[in-house]
């Protein structure tokens, strides 16, 4: 049975090691797996294991779990069975460990706002969402918390947390992820009542339950361009504002019980269920998921919502288009220079508005509303034509369809939903079940209502359902 072995140890970090050999060797070959074995060093390592099937060609992928690297043990057992005839080539890399980031670490925290159930009803009745009735009264903080940035270095994020102050009990966590903003000052920290989702939080808050509002990581306080519909950013944030949530219940004696919710609207659907997805492979062992609900968002980025930004008809909200190529290039840089990207006038538009100091609507009245017409035809013949164009390679891997849900999950989807196809929804649902998930729904709560109007009665179907789970 061939073997393929890459013999040395990747090294990097400024410390020298004292060792003058490095060795990865195969200590056992046996029914179990492959042992392997490497030299150690005198200095404090951190090391990551890979693979691959050929010498030369092919990705390096780590060796599972994905999730054990990187470590400071010098072995491990590749339990996956070797095909007769094949080989597998191996390599490990060392660096000097990073110091630990204490994630979802309370930095800060301070009131907003105190709301009594008639003033939190009078709000919601201006607003127009009557629909919507306070039940407690409710003290709205601001927090800031540890975190990490794309690069995985230490960075900040803020959010909100709203909680009853007249009863409630032992209350549930929920997390409400909000939909896409462009500006710093309109995430849920700066809570600019002239914006009804402003108002989510604090209904839930009212409703009985421990109810976080992340900015994510870009927005509020948080520094950076902010990393719109990439997944494993999204879901850090989220994960690590509900660990700074438990820390501010402890800070105010308020008891917490074992439930968690998810729930988001648009990009925030999409952000729920990148948080739900992290939370039940990585971190499972810390919260205990009860429900989720997105809604209306855009999980199917590699098909369905690239074929809208590729199509020949208006849309809605032209701005998300430019928003996903800056973000993904700010994660993996695909072109230096936006002009090879984008034509006049919206080159200029495309690059000074999206700042973080201007609207959506603001940024959506400079831009045409077809949105490929903003852009250079050599780079759509690049994306039509090149499956690997990394465009379309981060648009295929923030997707959020090759999983299974294992937490009861309802998507709150209307089929006229004109920015978010519901084609999202069904595709999310047609892989989920076929992949065997037991849980996992599609719920239209007005199939006649567009994608704006279709969040009142997918929050108030949301709520309503998680009200029913509570203990």
């Amino acid at each position: 049975m061939p073997l393929g072995i890459w013999l040395g140890i990747f090294v990097t970090g400024s410390a020298q090691s004292q060792e003058t050999e490095f060795k990865l060797q195969i200590q056992n070959q046996g029914p179990t797996g492959i042992q392997l074995e490497w030299t150690g060093f005198a200095e404090e390592r951190v090391y990551t294991a890979e693979f691959r099937e050929t010498f030369s060609d092919g990705e390096w992928q780590p060796l599972s779990p994905a999730d054990q690297w990187p470590t400071s043990n010098t072995s491990v057992l590749d339990s996956v069975p070797l095909a007769q005839g094949s080989s597998r080539f191996y390599r490990v890399s060392a660096r000097v460990p990073e110091p630990e980031i204490n994630r979802g670490e309370l930095i800060s925290w301070e009131l907003i706002r105190d709301f009594n159930s008639t003033q939190l009803d009078f709000l919601l009745s201006v607003a127009g969402v009557s629909q919507l009735k306070a039940v407690f009264d409710i003290s709205i903080y601001k927090m800031v918390y540890l975190t990490v940035d794309l690069m995985g270095e230490e960075t900040i994020a803020s959010g909100t947390v709203a909680f009853p102050t007249n009863g409630g009990g032992d209350l549930p966590l929920v997390s409400y992820q909000h939909s896409v903003v462009y500006r710093k000052s309109d995430a849920p920290s700066r809570f600019n009542l002239t914006d009804i989702e402003t108002l989510v939080g604090p209904v839930f808050g009212s409703s009985g339950f421990f109810a976080v509002s992340p900015d994510y990581l870009g927005l509020g306080d948080s520094p950076g361009f902010h990393p719109f519909t990439l997944a494993e950013p999204t879901a850090t944030a989220v994960v690590d504002a509900l660990r700074a949530a438990r820390h501010l219940a402890v800070e105010f004696n308020v008891t917490l019980n074992n439930q968690v919710f998810l729930m988001g609207y648009s990009q925030g659907g999409y952000s729920t269920m990148a948080a739900q997805r992290a939370i039940e492979e990585f971190h499972s062992d810390e919260f205990s998921l009860t429900a989720t609900a997105p809604m209306a968002g855009p999980y199917d980025l590699a098909e369905t919502m690239l074929d809208v930004f590729l199509s020949d008809q208006n849309y809605i909200f032209p701005s998300a288009l430019p928003y996903f190529i800056l973000a993904y290039n700010e994660a993996t840089p695909f072109f230096g220079d936006p002009a090879e990207i984008f034509l006049e006038p919206y080159l200029t538009d495309a690059i000074s508005l999206f700042d973080g100091t201007h609207s959506g609507a603001e940024i959506d009245s400079f831009l045409p509303l077809i949105p490929k017409e903003m852009l250079r035809e050599e780079f759509l013949d690049q994306i039509r034509n090149n499956p690997d164009h990394p465009f379309r390679k981060a648009f295929r891997e923030n997707t959020l369809l090759d999983w299974v849900p294992q937490t009861p999950m309802r998507m709150f989807h209307c089929a006229s939903d004109e920015a978010m196809p519901i084609e999202n929804a069904h595709k999310a649902l047609e892989s989920f079940k076929a992949a065997g998930a037991e849980s996992v729904e599609l719920i239209d709560p007005a199939s006649f209502l567009g994608h704006v109007d279709c969040s009142l009665p997918s929050v108030i179907g949301a709520l309503e359902w998680f009200v029913s789970l509570r203990n």
